[in-house]
């Protein structure tokens, strides 16, 4: 075929991609309630082409906000999805109505964060519990079909995040004042008075200083309905002017209470009786299947504890697996000068950890989403745990259906993830990481055999990725990290199921579908034991020197005595300076579309592209099959 010919089959595909493109509402929709759903949604056929690397893989899909908490107004139910092909829908159903369908991900309205998300006017609904549940197909592959119940039997099966999504609708749900010179000064007071009528009510505080349940009150359930009690700031009371602290007492717990704690400041201090041995601030109770939520919550040590981030014995937040086996969902949370994030979420989003040495988000979390990580270091703690970004140790190849995504971490000495050793892990999604790992022996593990792993937009400074085993479904786009460690490249990877776009190790063995060599970032951080005034070719740390280190918030000091890398002091830096993307004039936007990588696209990649269609060959939009809408993408990108 001549160019003159190739030119003519591009313009008309290419216009056939654009009025599709034009033709889609990107407006949040809203959805229409039905009378209730009659029976299961059932699973969907196949998708697509069977000539694609991913037909075989099923959609990777969560629900993104609380599920269960009471509803007094409009709201936004989102799904966070992926697959190696790329999604082509997400279809939104609430209490059996029509479907919504959702194309393209959407700006929320107050976070600004992007998902598949649908509208909730609660003026259609009735006072009481509803059902949404959603069916999200791949553009080559397996849909997946989210609903029915929360299964609590084993925790990690219902983190795999299969469920519907139930909420309760109730516009004037109870509510009660409790705080100093009021009729209730503690929590313990007006679930005391008010039993019943309060537990899917609002105890709202004002502010003051305030402790955890001391008391099991056992005759109030509201998880046996699903049911949840909100303890959260008064209207207009900011959440550093309230303070709850763990009861010094050997507390039961929350025996039956699903609880939603949002807009104050959690306080962890060291146990000065030693009647306290649960180790836990939030502590509820194992074996009634209770959900704990955590919304804009502020969560850091005393005054008395400067360096709380080193500290082996200040208690947890809260163990969710003996404690909320109902599971535990966290959003706009920020953790300060505080050893740990929480292990074992269904959900955390929109996060962020400020001075940790332990484990981010660890024992085999659900969903991380929207992270930021700064200056997670355990050289000089006190104790011998290293820190993981995400941790898993599960065993069984039951689990599944985990994504984590948008994650950064700067000033990052810790472990960037481990996996350790399952049987199988099924449908897991990477996206968006932006890790400025200090050292090359920092690594995220790839243990067991995976099937459909989507690794996309994702920055490893200066540490290893290791596949290992045996790995089929996979994507890797746009991956850029130190070097590749693990097995031999032809062994890790099923080579009929995996799709490569832009991969780059700085350091690697000779792999046919991976670039290598240095490569020159905007602004990165200096050599780690290096200080830097900004004038060397790297952002500037926040001291000079190791006099200057005199807190926590500026550095690390080496360790006495110690060789390795606890030999080296860390200067550390703003955050804001920090820019991984590629210096020297270097282009992303030619990483997909400049098929013969020559630094421009032209007459070849046109060529290339025109051979490869109907094939997953040279696939530049990601959907598994080379059609009119990568030729649209490469001709956006002439030149």
């Amino acid at each position: 075929m001549g160019l003159v010919s190739s030119l003519l089959v591009v313009s008309a595909l290419f216009s056939t991609s654009i009025d599709g493109i034009e033709s889609n509402d990107l407006a949040i929709g809203t959805l229409v309630p039905g009378a209730g759903f009659d029976s299961s949604t059932a699973q969907p056929d196949r998708v697509g082409s069977s000539n694609s690397p991913g037909y075989g893989a099923k959609a990777i899909a969560r629900w993104t906000e609380f599920p269960f908490i009471n509803r007094t107004g409009d709201f936004y139910a989102t799904i966070s999805a992926f697959h190696m092909t790329n999604i082509d829908r997400v279809e939104f159903i609430l209490d059996g109505g029509p479907p919504l369908v959702a194309d393209t991900v959407e700006n929320h309205p107050e976070s600004g964060y992007a998902e598949y998300m649908a509208k909730i006017d609660v003026s259609e609904l009735s006072i009481g519990r509803h059902e949404i549940r959603a069916i999200i197909y791949p553009n080559h592959g397996i849909p997946r079909v989210l609903q029915g119940e929360h299964d609590t039997s084993n925790i990690h099966m219902l983190n795999n995040g299969n469920q519907s999504f139930w909420f309760h609708y109730d516009p004037s749900p109870r509510k009660v004042r409790v705080g100093p010179n009021l009729q209730y000064t503690t929590i313990d007071e007006a679930l005391h008075a008010l039993g019943p009528d309060i537990i899917d009510g609002r105890i709202e505080l004002k502010p003051g200083d305030y402790t955890w349940f001391s008391e099991g009150h056992s005759d109030l359930d509201n998880t046996v309905d699903d049911k949840v009690l909100t303890i959260c700031a008064a209207p207009g009371v900011s959440r550093d002017r309230i303070t709850l602290r763990r009861h010094s007492s050997e507390n039961p717990g929350a025996r039956h209470l699903s609880v939603h704690l949002k807009g104050l400041t959690i306080l962890a201090e060291e146990s000065q009786t030693s009647e306290n041995s649960n180790r836990m601030i939030l502590k509820g109770t194992s074996g009634n299947d209770n959900r704990l939520f955590l919304e804009d919550v502020f969560i850091t040590t005393s005054s008395e504890e400067p360096n709380g981030w080193a500290s082996g014995s200040l208690p947890e937040v809260t163990k969710v697996l003996t404690n909320w086996t109902g599971g535990m969902w966290v959003k706009n949370v920020d953790f300060e000068n505080y050893p740990q994030g929480i292990n074992t979420v269904y959900l955390a989003k929109h996060t962020t950890i400020h001075r940790s040495s332990k484990d981010a988000w660890g024992q085999s979390p659900g969903a991380v989403i929207n992270c930021f990580i700064d200056k997670q270091d355990h050289y000089n703690a006190d104790h011998e745990l290293h820190a993981d970004i995400i941790q898993f140790f599960v065993t069984g190849d039951y689990v599944e259906n985990r994504i984590f995504a948008d994650i950064t971490a700067t000033n990052d000495y810790s472990q960037i993830g481990h996996l350790a050793w399952s049987t199988k892990l099924s449908n897991f999604a990477f996206a968006r990481w932006t890790v400025d790992a200090r050292y090359p022996s920092q690594s995220l593990n790839f243990n067991p055999d995976f099937d459909h792993l989507v690794m996309i937009d994702c920055t490893f400074r200066s540490c290893s990725v290791d596949f290992l085993n045996h790995n089929k479904h996979v994507l890797l786009r746009n991956l850029r990290t130190y070097k590749y460690r693990g097995d031999h490249f032809s062994d890790a990877f099923d080579q009929s199921t995996l799709i490569v776009e832009n991969v780059h190790f700085k350091e690697s063995p000779e792999i046919p579908w991976a670039s290598s060599g240095p490569l020159e970032w905007a602004a990165p951080s200096p050599p780690v034991g290096h200080s830097s005034n900004g004038s060397d070719g790297y952002i500037e740390t926040l001291v000079q020197s190791t006099d200057e280190i005199t807190n926590w918030r500026l550095g690390n000091l080496r360790q006495p005595g110690s060789t390795g890398h606890g030999n080296q002091d860390h200067f550390y830096y703003d955050a804001a300076l920090l820019d991984l993307s590629l210096g020297g004039g270097l282009d992303d936007r030619f990483d997909v579309a400049d098929l013969n990588q020559d630094g421009m696209v032209g007459r070849i990649d046109l060529t290339i592209l025109l051979q490869s269609m109907g094939s997953w060959q040279n696939d530049i939009t990601g959907d598994g099959l080379v059609d009119g809408r990568d030729l649209a993408l490469l001709l956006a990108n002439w030149g």
